[in-house]
């Protein structure tokens, strides 16, 4: 797994309700990459409360700004190895 700093944490909740979706095990701590695939399959899918139990918009903005956040330390470790 990847280190917090490069994590996507995602509630208990939301966890089961991804797991209902039958794409996978998912576990409180995800990598950047797997929630970004996922966050764009949310985005097709109905709003259901077994699915997203606290709202499906407010699930994939919450996944989103990890993500962001996972992409600019990312960004900023680039630059620091670049001597940028």
């Amino acid at each position: 797994m990847a280190d917090m700093a490069d994590a996507v944490a995602i509630s208990a909740a939301v966890r089961d309700g991804l797991n209902r979706l039958d794409i996978g095990d998912f576990q409180l701590i995800e990598t950047p990459e797997r929630m970004a695939y996922v966050a764009l399959v949310l985005r097709s899918l109905s709003d259901r409360p077994e699915w997203f139990p606290r709202g499906k918009w407010a699930t994939i903005q919450h996944i989103e700004e990890q993500l962001l956040r996972c992409a600019e330390r990312t960004a900023r470790s680039i630059e620091a190895s670049d001597g940028g």
